[in-house]
Formats: structure tokens, C-alpha cells, sequence
């Protein structure tokens, strides 16, 4: 069954064992700068998770993955599914992250593409034939209504992923049929109503070597949005990745993004990442990106155009 995957930040249960817990921090400074001057505020997002895999019997599971905000003091349920996985089908039911897109990173800074990722109360179907090509088909409770509409109405995506004989190489293509479902919230200064759906399309592509991953993907709004201002009512992004393993515990990563009409991001990013493997159940991810914004698209609360930004994460992830 297709599973969402991560890099060097990984933040899901590893899947293999019975129960497992991972325990990830998170810091994150960005630092903003304006025309005509620079900005000396930081702010510092601190998040512990904790996942949680159970297995019932071989082909039924369950996972658990809670969140904890240090700031708040606030706590919820990130995701909450049941699972089944046999050689040709598997099915999820729950609170999840639809399969609309890949999102694989070797960052802990998540990409400005993620814009896409969708949790929400859904089922979802696959299929598989010989482990080369996958076809996945879901639906999910709507939290978005169209105006004059009710909720009753679901939403729905599908998609499919063909993989090399030694799965070294992926492409998927995927589409989903409201993009505003997301958790960017396109919507949410409307009161979560629209006045017609507009969908979404992904695409990636994923090349695994012995000492190197390169991964390519784009998220791409189907159609506009009426409610959203000309210059950013189509949002898109792609990101390019390459992640080199110079040694066995050691991992140096490299990122190019770019965005269109996607509110409040730069138009171009880019930076490093290294992963150090301190222990078998110990790991160091440190990041670094630099983005550059479209003139005239951003703007903070005092009307200062933004003009770049410097972003710096580190997360030490403990696995047990």
C-alpha cells in the first residue's frame, strides 16, 4: 500500500516493527527582510511528535501520530487511521493525509509545494500489479462548502504511481478534486465557502542511486479562484531535491524550489541540509534556505514589501 514518504526530517512510525514511537524537535528561526531595511524578529517554533504504529495481524494496522505545540502548551491528534494491506490491495480509513502528492524531503523546512497536502477524515483504496504500477482511488468528508451548498457533498482523488523492477525509479501522477481542502487554508479569510471548486494536479518523479536521491515534483491548481486577488488566485510550485550519502551516517542535501501565485512565499528558494546519524536512534538534521520574493507580492502588517528571507531549522529526531 502507498505510504507517504520522508527523508532525513522524518517525522511517521516506522512501519516494520509492532509499536513504535518517534520523539521529534523542532527549531526553526526565519528571519525576514524589508526594502529599505531589515527586520531583527525571530520567531521560534518548537513541536514535539509522537508516533505510534500498532499491528493487529499481518495485514491490518493501526497508526496514532500526536502532536505537541511547546509554545501553546497545546496537544492533538495529528493523524488516526486503521489500515489493510494484502499483496494486490490495501485500503485506510481515518484521519489522514490523502495520497495527493509524494512531498519527499531530505529537509526539515517542508516545501513551499506542501501547500498541497490534504488531512482529512477519508477512504482510500489501492491496487497493485507486480509491485510496477499502483492505483489509488479516495474519498473524504468535505470541509469546505460551495456556496449555497451543504458539507454532505464529498470530495474525491485519484491517482497512480509506476515503480522500477527495483523500484530505483518513480513517477505518479495525481489529482484531487478541491484543493482548497488543503491545510493551507486558500479560503479561510471566506469563511471556508467558494463559489465554484477548483481541483488540483501533481506530478513527481523520484531516481534513488547507492549514494544519491534525486527527487522532482510540482503541485498545480487546476483552475482560479474567484474569491482570491488576480495574483494569486492559480497557485503553484515545484521543488527539486538532490540528497548525497557521503558515509553511512552522514547526509548532505541540496534544494531548488520555485513558486507562483502562492501567497506570502518567495518566488525562488534554495539551500543546503546535513543529516549526522548520532547514534542508531539518534538523529541531527540542520537546514539552511534563502528565498527571494516577487516585487511587490509581500507585504508584512506595517506595509513593508518583503524582499528575501532567510529560513534556519534543526530538529533532533529519538527513535524507540
Amino acid at each position: 500500500m502507498r505510504q507517504r514518504q520522508f527523508g532525513a526530517g522524518a517525522n511517521a512510525c516506522n512501519r516494520a516493527a509492532q509499536v513504535v514511537c518517534d520523539i521529534v524537535s523542532d527549531v526553526a528561526h526565519p528571519r525576514d527582510s524589508f526594502r529599505g531595511g531589515a527586520s531583527d524578529d525571530e520567531q521560534t517554533d518548537e513541536n514535539l511528535q509522537l508516533g505510534l504504529g500498532i499491528t493487529f495481524s499481518e495485514n491490518v494496522g493501526a497508526e496514532l501520530v500526536f502532536e505537541y505545540e511547546m509554545e501553546t502548551g497545546s496537544s492533538k491528534l495529528d493523524e488516526g487511521l486503521l489500515s489493510y494491506e494484502s499483496e494486490l490491495l490495501g485500503a485506510s480509513l481515518g484521519r489522514f493525509y490523502v495520497p495527493f502528492g509524494e512531498y519527499f524531503s531530505s529537509f526539515v523546512i517542508g516545501t513551499m509545494l506542501e501547500f498541497g497536502e490534504t488531512r482529512v477524515n477519508a477512504l482510500s483504496v489501492d491496487y497493485s500489479w507486480e509491485d510496477r504500477l499502483e492505483v489509488f482511488a479516495y474519498v473524504f468528508e468535505s470541509e469546505v462548502d460551495e456556496a449555497g451548498e451543504n458539507n454532505d457533498k464529498p470530495d474525491w482523488g485519484l491517482g497512480l504511481e509506476l515503480s522500477s523492477a527495483d523500484d530505483a525509479v518513480k513517477f505518479g501522477l495525481n489529482y484531487i478534486s478541491d484543493i482548497a481542502e488543503s491545510d493551507a487554508g486558500f479560503l479561510d479569510d471566506f469563511n471556508g465557502r467558494y463559489r465554484s471548486r477548483v481541483g488540483g494536479w501533481n506530478a513527481y518523479a523520484i531516481y534513488g542511486m547507492d549514494e544519491a536521491i534525486i527527487t522532482a515534483e510540482m503541485v498545480h491548481a487546476a483552475g482560479k479562484y474567484q474569491e482570491l486577488e488576480p495574483q494569486e488566485d492559480q497557485p503553484a510550485a515545484w521543488n527539486l531535491e538532490l540528497a548525497w550519502f557521503p558515509g553511512p551516517v552522514y547526509q548532505i542535501a541540496v534544494r531548488l524550489e520555485h513558486s507562483d501565485e502562492l501567497a506570502d512565499e518567495p518566488e525562488w528558494q534554495y539551500g543546503v541540509s546535513v543529516s549526522w546519524r548520532l547514534h542508531k536512534n539518534i538523529n541531527l538534521v540542520a537546514d539552511y534556505l534563502y528565498g527571494d520574493y516577487k516585487s511587490g507580492f509581500v507585504e508584512d502588517d506595517n506595509d513593508n514589501e518583503l524582499r528575501h528571507r532567510n529560513l534556519v531549522a534543526a530538529q533532533l529526531a529519538v527513535e524507540f
